[in-house]
């Protein structure tokens, strides 16, 4: 009944039977002991099970012969207290048989490791959360699922020097901590610890949709294979964390969105392969990619669809297989935002130890790649595989190179293809490529303030018999221009004089072209301007009456 209590007692000698010399299988909060003494038993001290949760507090389990407190269901673990010792116990652990927790419970950090010997199913909209300095100790194969079959939050928030340890046996790992796609608003991981687990994709595996899940501060290592697994279209809030001796990858990356997540913030040390591992396939809504610190191991061909954009920021380092492309519009509109800095480019290369021209294929955009495409400070290199393509591919299609080295190329460093291909390549540095810049099929490219030299065969070749490229004003490799001692060679009609007689500083022409409509009405008269200048335009200035006077 209500009101049950032991308190000030001491019980020993006792536990014969299978549940401990107390067992608690009462409802609820119904049962209250503190101070009191649970010693020489013959098995456990307490054991508690049909979803009880006594009030515990300040108890004394002591030299019992097995575990001092047996938790036999999900429920009853809510009733752990932090003010109780243990000492000389045959196990110096709480032994939770672990089970679905579909209430919301809470665990309190009983001052020893909690033996989980199951899995963990947090379901049915319940929270379980877990206090700072709480140790689970997981045996092996079992899983912690966060959304088991339905909504289910996991609030598992440690403190710096409090942390909250998920440990289990190396020699027998565990499986992982499981945010499912029922993982709830708010599920959180801070401030822990993750280690000698990962069994089955990584220490934890985040499959929620969104942003649903939190993992900050947090330690990932020693597991049996990755630390982090990211997949389904998960883009959990990470940050701050700690990689570290992995057997795999420290991060993976599932397919397509999931790359979203990668932070800028945390370490990496020690792993198996110390890259992020990431799936690649379909782009197909708007995604950004962070530098993560270490190189990216892409895995699939890219392929940015869907009228998607991605946004590569500075620093990113892609690792490419063999066979590998990056499509820039695959079968339906696509965009490639890739600007790095000149002290922080981004970089495409091979994913091969010894690194050699034709190791992968290249970047391509296709006649689907939308001509707000750009490449800015970024390194293209080993690419070329087969001279199937060059190591960037521009296929009727319109966008900007621009400030990037593309070199290394088993075919052509660029190949510009197509009448509908008006790409500016310009500012940048094409070298030791079979052909710095190739083009076909009457596309009239915009390449200008380049340094084209110590190609193989050609520093640009135009295999069109009917449009004459325009090459002025780039630097071949010599003062004497094209074919001289020391520069490249150009074949076919192209236009290269004037040209840099050195390599000078990069200017990009601007050339200022505006449209209006309607041009005439009556007062007030709204009009739509459309921008068509082309180059470096960062400001623009309005003078309306023409009488030399900026007016907007």
């Amino acid at each position: 009944g209500a009101g049950s209590t032991l308190r000030h007692a001491i019980l020993e000698h006792g536990g014969s039977g299978s549940y401990g010399m107390v067992q608690t299988y009462a409802n609820g909060t119904n049962v209250t002991i503190e101070n009191t003494s649970f010693r020489n038993s013959s098995n456990y001290g307490l054991y508690m099970n049909g979803n009880a949760e006594p009030v515990l507090g300040s108890n004394s389990y002591l030299d019992n012969t097995s575990y001092p407190i047996y938790i036999a269901d999900g429920r009853s673990i809510n009733a752990l207290d932090s003010t109780s010792t243990f000492s000389g116990n045959g196990h110096s652990k709480v032994f939770w048989a672990a089970g679905t927790v579909s209430t919301d419970s809470q665990i309190a950090d009983p001052g020893i490791p909690i033996h989980v010997n199951h899995h963990v199913r947090i379901s049915s909209g319940a929270t379980l959360t877990v206090d700072p300095g709480v140790n689970l100790d997981i045996t092996s194969h079992s899983t912690v699922y966060v959304g088991y079959n339905s909504a289910g939050t996991l609030v598992a928030d440690g403190t710096a020097g409090n942390e909250i340890l998920f440990t289990g046996n190396s020699a027998g790992p565990w499986n992982r901590v499981y945010f499912t796609q029922h993982a709830g608003p708010g599920s959180s991981i801070r401030h822990a610890i993750i280690e000698n687990g990962g069994r089955s994709d990584g220490l934890v595996q985040v499959y929620a949709n969104g942003t649903n899940v939190t993992i900050e501060n947090t330690t990932f290592r020693n597991s049996a294979d990755y630390g982090l697994f990211i997949s389904g279209t998960a883009e959990p809030v990470i940050g701050n964390n700690t990689y570290q001796d992995n057997s795999s990858y420290p991060i993976y990356c599932g397919l397509g969105r999931p790359v979203n997540a990668l932070d800028t913030t945390s370490t990496f040390t020690g792993n198996g392969d110390n890259r992020v591992y990431w799936q690649g396939s379909t782009v197909s809504s708007d995604t950004t990619i962070n530098d993560p610190g270490i190189p990216i191991w892409v895995g699939a061909n890219v392929a940015i669809s869907s009228s998607a954009t991605l946004t590569v920021n500075p620093g990113v380092e892609f690792h490419m297989p063999s066979n590998l492309l990056f499509y820039v519009g695959y079968n339906s509109t696509g965009t490639l935002d890739a600007q790095g800095t000149q002290d922080n480019p981004i970089i495409f290369t091979s994913g091969q130890e010894t690194r050699a021209p034709g190791d992968w294929y290249g970047v391509y955009f296709t006649q689907h790649a939308t001509a707000a495409s750009i490449l800015k400070y970024a390194i293209v290199e080993y690419g070329g595989q087969s001279n199937q393509y060059g190591s960037v591919q521009i296929y009727h299609t319109s966008p900007t190179i621009e400030r990037c080295t593309i070199r290394h190329s088993f075919g052509d460093g660029i190949r510009v293809n197509g009448s509908a291909a008006v790409p500016t390549i310009a500012c940048s540095t094409l070298t030791a490529n079979s052909i710095g810049i190739q083009t076909q099929g009457n596309t009239l490219p915009l390449i200008h303030d380049n340094v084209i030299q110590g190609n193989a065969t050609y520093g640009l070749y135009n295999a069109s018999a009917s449009a004459q490229v325009n090459a002025e004003q780039n630097y071949w490799g010599a003062a004497g221009g094209p074919g001289t001692s020391g520069a490249d060679l150009v074949g076919g009609m192209v236009d290269f004089d004037p040209w840099q007689t050195e390599p000078a500083p990069c200017t990009i022409p601007l050339d200022a072209s505006f449209s209006a409509a309607p041009t005439s009405g009556c007062e007030a008269l709204s009009v739509d301007f459309t921008d068509g200048s082309t180059g470096a335009v960062d400001t623009w200035e309005w003078d309306f009456d023409g009488n030399g006077t900026v007016d907007s």
